[in-house]
C-alpha cells in the first residue's frame, strides 16, 4: 500500500493531466479503486481543480476515513 503522500501525489498528477473523457471515466470507475483514507481522491480533486499541491495531514484524513 502506498504512503498517503504518494497516493495524494499520484492522484494530483493524474487530475492535472486528465482530459474530460478521463475525468468522466474516473468518476464512474474511481469507486472501484482501493483508496483507504481517500488520499488519491483528494489529490485527484485538487489537481483537476487546479489547486496547488497541498497534501492533507495524516490525522485529518484518518478521521474522515473512519466516517466512510
Amino acid at each position: 500500500m502506498p504512503r498517503p503522500i504518494d497516493a495524494y501525489r499520484e492522484g494530483y498528477e493524474k487530475g492535472r493531466h486528465d482530459t474530460a473523457g478521463d475525468r468522466l471515466a474516473e468518476i464512474t470507475m474511481g469507486m472501484l479503486r482501493d483508496d483507504p483514507g481517500g488520499h488519491f481522491a483528494a489529490g485527484y480533486h485538487d489537481g483537476a481543480a487546479g489547486n496547488k499541491f497541498n497534501p492533507p495531514s495524516d490525522g485529518a484524513r484518518k478521521a474522515a476515513a473512519e466516517l466512510n
